[in-house]
């Protein structure tokens, strides 16, 4: 039963993911630990490989599309592989996330009703802030910060697709280009560190595999078929869903 359930619940969470902007593991790791057995780095540990797989088909079907500021790619990829290897090592003392998982619904529940106010917020190409040494260190700090929660439960690269929309002002589709870019080292790191040091059910990884490239796919081309403004509003729902769900529990 692992590989199926392992297959299915990568399929939806990735799919979801590529399509808005993040949030895979918010979507996967919650299944994983109501649906099977494992310990929770153990499940975390698949989860990253899920999310590590669907960076890596997402990527290579946005590179053709897609330009990025360098500079901003190399802060989001440095800062964020220093977050995630600090959340990382705090997270075998067990650390208790739950304050966090609700901060973290706060947040999610205000970015969406902004989203939803802010009708034009991430529909236009062209339209990123000038960048200067202010705002490069403000996204460090973010960008540094966010990513230690990253490495300790996962699912916060949603919150860097909202950072690009609302504070650096990318459209939605670029915005996911750009965090889909910067995770795909980030999670190559600490998938390849969790799955070398955690022990996990090799059926729930390859199952998790299959789901993860062929989700990544189906997302990635509904992205490009249907545009910002259906991302944008299928991203509104699953962010408030998400933040709900982080709120209660």
């Amino acid at each position: 039963m692992d590989i199926v359930i392992g297959f299915f619940a990568a399929l939806i969470a990735s799919t979801i993911a590529t399509f808005i902007g993040g949030a895979s593991s918010l979507i996967l790791l919650p299944v994983l630990i109501l649906l099977t057995s494992g310990t929770f780095a153990g499940l975390l540990a698949v989860t990253k490989a899920n999310a590590f797989l669907m960076c890596l088909t997402a990527v290579n079907k946005h590179r053709k599309r897609m330009q990025f500021d360098m500079k901003l790619l190399w802060i989001l990829i440095i800062f964020g592989l220093i977050g995630t290897g600090i959340g990382t090592y705090f997270l075998q003392y067990h650390f208790n996330e739950k304050f966090f998982h609700i901060l973290l619904g706060i947040v999610l529940i205000i970015s969406a009703a902004y989203l939803y106010f802010k009708k034009e917020v991430g529909l236009h190409e062209g339209h990123e802030r000038k960048m200067n040494f202010k705002m490069y260190t403000i996204t460090s700090f973010f960008v540094l910060g966010l990513n230690i929660l990253n490495g300790l439960f996962g699912g916060t690269g949603m919150f860097t697709t909202l950072f690009l929309i609302v504070v650096l002002r990318y459209s939605y589709m670029n915005a996911v280009a750009l965090g889909f870019v910067s995770y795909l080292a980030v999670n190559f790191v600490q998938a390849g560190y969790l799955l070398s040091t955690e022990t996990y059910s090799w059926w729930l990884l390859a199952g998790i595999m299959g789901g993860a490239i062929l989700g990544a796919h189906l997302g990635t081309h509904f992205l490009f078929l249907k545009g910002n403004k259906l991302a944008k509003t299928v991203g509104m729902v699953v962010i408030m869903i998400l933040g709900v769900k982080m709120l209660v529990g």
